[in-house]
């Protein structure tokens, strides 16, 4: 049976997956901090590591750099599952050897566990036993836009969160889960706009609408009270021009 440790700071996060993993026939081992994570590795050897990199104490990338160091574990296949991640720390885990970086908000377990089967199935036999070395042989898929990742985030997401009644402080997360419900109730209103002739009021609205989810998106600091009532604002107006 082969191991896998799941490593998050969210316990419903990791509850969710040891128990989907565990039907699909894998022994999981989870761990909700990276102190407890490597204290955790010295009774465990996994076959692939699923890792967060935004947890109190140690972040991903430090766990990692532990993992690295121990010959055990120097090249078990590692998946980032994360969100909120910057730029450095992607590249750092990458130069670690991570075989895939996922964001939470974009990966479904369907596909978290399509992705496992695939580290797993990319990892020869003769190199499946504890000490032998494995290499990374994963490709590297395009990143999304910021559209298709709210999109993909917007069937995610089942609740709607008002954005005029988040407060100033909100993390970007919870923006972007705000965005992505307000999203997922006008994608349909707004495809069909976008479908009128170019040029039309409604075509053009529609257009300048989607730029703005998308930048929404991919700069969550963007959304301040008046930007959201902005957005709001172009929706009812969106409603109200004729095709």
């Amino acid at each position: 049976m082969k191991t896998i440790f799941f490593i998050d700071d969210d316990p419903f996060v990791t509850t969710l997956y040891r128990t989907r993993l565990s039907s699909e026939g894998y022994r999981v081992e989870i761990a909700n901090n990276g102190s407890e994570a490597l204290e955790k590795l010295n009774s465990i050897l996994p076959d692939l590591i699923v890792l967060d990199l935004n947890m109190p104490g140690l972040n991903g990338v430090d766990v990692l750099k532990q993992f690295r160091s121990r010959s055990e574990t120097a090249d078990t296949p590692v998946i980032i599952f994360s969100n909120g991640y910057v730029q450095s720390l992607i590249d750092e885990a990458r130069a670690l050897g991570a075989v895939r970086v996922l964001t939470k908000s974009q990966c479904p377990p369907n596909k978290m566990l399509t992705e496992i089967r695939t580290a797993m199935d990319a990892i020869p036999a003769h190199m499946s036993s504890p000490g032998s070395p494995r290499k990374n042989s994963m490709p590297k898929q395009p990143a999304l836009t910021p559209l298709e990742a709210l999109s993909a985030a917007a069937d995610l997401t089942w609740q709607t969160i008002d954005l005029l009644t988040l407060p100033d402080n909100a993390p970007p997360e919870l923006r972007r889960k705000a965005l992505a419900g307000l999203y997922k109730s006008v994608r349909q209103r707004l495809n069909e706009s976008l479908s009128e002739p170019i040029g039309s009021q409604r075509e053009h609205l529609a257009k300048a609408l989607n730029n703005l989810f998308a930048d929404f998106y991919e700069h969550p600091g963007n959304m301040t009270k008046v930007s959201c009532q902005t957005l709001v604002r172009g929706l009812g107006n969106l409603t109200q021009l004729k095709p």
